[in-house]
């Protein structure tokens, strides 16, 4: 009867946070009443003596286990029990949330891993279905050496339902990735404001989930349909020379453990990779092989900011499988977009600043034939380069790698580059705009088909600084600390009033969204803006008050743009 009137009431009472039972679970060095968690005063001591079932007195389905304090370790936290649906989960948050309301509870909530070996520091395995975490501190015992993960989710191959992650979780110090999602159930996982499994919001957290400092991976994904929103990722890969990544899209072969068709959107990535960074490390790495099931072969990146790594965004997917990108920042890297040989990539209306593009093979292979094979649309976008690449033929900010005669369905249209911006090709038959001997835009637009033409014709240049500003240099590396945030990112990364830059763009499709989330409208005879912001759209909801772990360097360290020799404004 306890468990029937739990459905009913959660039901009924979900917005309102009812739970069945409330538990509280504390550090193991102290002795707490009765211990059997009804209360603060006779909370569980420790995870390990957390009484988890579907009996009287258990912690179970439409129950709440409050986390209060630090609740310390050596062991994992491992989680084998769940709830039974969605309405009726089993939720884990820090006393921090307001249904966790003992008045003598401490109003904030850890799990702290106390040695690096081990799985994850909370480890939810396949057997617990239906389960929120929120409001929640998961500390890891460093990045030193390899060892847990911050939370791991499911095994690969199996399947999991109604796992929700956030609002308010927060994972850092994790001696391997962050988060880990493993389980094979086609959208069985979300990242959200929304404690409520299959409800998705944005707009009700300042973040669902933030992870700071991991030494691998921040996010590693295995599971199809994964749905993500408003999360960040911080100093990510700090395993010095490792080949890790801040958002990682991973297959795993045949059993359906393949991140396919994730849709992320208001994400913030910031200052991935250690030093000395690896070649193969990205802040965003998509590397999903394989053919994926009928449904899942459409991808999502909208709304986002990436600053401060030594590849932003890096795309070696199989060519069945497309990317949309679109209302995405990138800043401070090099090279800011790499697409591997076999990668179908869809841009739209990104802002790129302070880095290259490299459209690129992979070693010697060339067998990648067909329609749907190195596919890259890059349309409706802004590319400011760093001084030094403007005018520099030996460096040029678009390199579009060919390997002989490999086919590649390349298009570079209706975007907008700072004046003496070079393009060039690599690995080519011929020398014109060969890399070494690059070639403005003009140049470009004029060569043979087949290698631009007849495609890229309505791209344009100007040495009219672009954006409202102030922002950080143009100039600054991969390892630099001025770094935009959202906030910083929606005044200055605004177009400027009158910019060709307002109406350069063509029509983009129905599912192209700005930073902030709004739609492109049509300014006039069919022109649309470029770049990651809709000027007619002010609105901003989503990124209002949201801040990181660092703030920027002081206003006088930033510019407009570039030096004026080269056609910027300090």
């Amino acid at each position: 009867m306890r468990r029937l009137f739990a459905i009913v009431l959660a039901v009924i009472c979900q917005a309102a946070h009812a739970f069945d039972e409330i538990y509280y679970v504390r550090d193991d060095g102290g002795s707490y009443g009765l211990e059997n968690g009804i209360d603060w005063a006779n909370a569980f001591k420790g995870w390990s003596d957390v009484d988890f079932g579907s009996g009287v007195l258990q912690v179970g389905p439409g129950d709440l286990l409050c986390v209060d304090g630090i609740v310390g370790n050596l062991n994992d936290n491992t989680l084998t029990q769940g709830g039974t649906s969605a309405p009726v989960p089993l939720t884990i948050a820090g006393s921090g949330f307001a249904s966790c309301n003992d008045p003598s509870d401490t109003g904030s909530g850890t799990l702290k891993k106390e040695q690096i070996s081990g799985i994850a520091v909370l480890n939810i395995t396949t057997s617990a279905q239906y389960v929120v975490v929120r409001d929640l501190t998961v500390r890891g015992f460093g990045t030193g050496t390899v060892g847990a993960d911050g939370i791991r989710v499911g095994a690969q191959g199996v399947s999991q339902d109604g796992i929700q992650i956030g609002p308010g979780v927060i994972i850092t110090q994790a001696s391997d990735e962050g988060l880990d999602f493993n389980s094979n159930t086609p959208g069985g996982i979300e990242i959200d404001c929304d404690p409520v499994f299959g409800q998705v919001d944005h707009l009700s957290c300042a973040f669902s989930l933030q992870i700071d400092t991991t030494r691998s991976d921040g996010i590693s994904c295995r599971t199809p349909q994964v749905i993500a929103r408003k999360f960040q990722v911080f100093n990510s890969g700090r395993n010095t020379g490792g080949n890790n990544d801040g958002l990682a899209m991973y297959d795993s072969g045949n059993n359906g453990s393949d991140c396919w068709a994730f849709d992320w959107r208001f994400f913030w990535v910031s200052n991935h990779g250690g030093t000395t960074v690896n070649a193969g490390s990205a802040a965003i790495d998509i590397q999903v092989n394989g053919i994926p099931p009928q449904g899942m072969e459409i991808s999502y990146l909208q709304s986002g900011l990436v600053t401060g790594s030594i590849r932003c965004l890096k795309n070696l997917a199989a060519p069945q499988q497309s990317t949309r990108v679109s209302g995405v920042i990138l800043q401070a890297c090099r090279p800011s977009i790499h697409v591997y040989y076999n990668g179908v990539l869809d841009l739209w209306n990104t802002t790129v600043y302070g880095g290259i593009t490299n459209y690129n093979h992979s070693g010697s292979q060339n067998s990648c034939v067909g329609p749907s094979c190195r596919n890259v649309a890059n349309h409706n976008s802004i590319y400011w380069p760093r001084d030094a690449d403007i005018n520099n033929v030996a460096t040029p900010f678009v390199s579009l790698w060919i390997l002989g005669t490999a086919p590649f369905l390349y298009t570079f249209d209706y975007n907008v580059v700072r004046t003496g911006t070079m393009f060039g090709y690599t690995n080519d038959v011929n020398n014109f705009c060969k890399n070494s001997n690059a070639c403005p835009l003009a140049d470009w637009e004029s060569i043979n088909p087949g290698k631009g033409s007849p495609w890229d014709q309505n791209s344009q240049e100007t040495s009219v600084y672009p954006f409202i500003g102030p922002l950080p240099s143009v100039n600054e590396p991969d390892t630099s600390t001025d770094l935009l945030t959202p906030v910083s990112a929606n005044t200055g990364a605004r177009l400027a009033a009158a910019h060709v830059t307002r109406t350069a763009g063509t029509a983009p499709p129905a599912w192209a969204r700005d930073f902030c989330g709004n739609t492109y409208v049509d300014a006039g005879g069919g022109d649309y803006a470029v770049g990651a912001f809709e000027p007619s759209n002010t609105s901003c909801d989503v990124w209002t008050g949201v801040s990181g772990p660092a703030p920027p360097a002081s206003p006088d360290k930033r510019s407009f743009g570039g030096s004026t020799a080269t056609g910027g404004i300090w």
